[in-house]
């Protein structure tokens, strides 16, 4: 069993279900964005 996660700059770690392509825009959680964007205030 793989554990997959994001660790942020500030050193805090969330869990994801799986891996993230290379040059791929994710939000906070590890799910796929589409571009583009809708907002300029989406965390990615």
């Amino acid at each position: 069993m793989n554990e997959y996660f994001i660790v942020f700059p500030e050193g805090d770690m969330q869990e994801i279900s799986g891996r993230i392509p290379i040059h791929e825009i994710v939000d906070t959680n590890g799910s796929s964005l589409p571009l583009p964007l809708s907002t300029n205030r989406i965390t990615a």
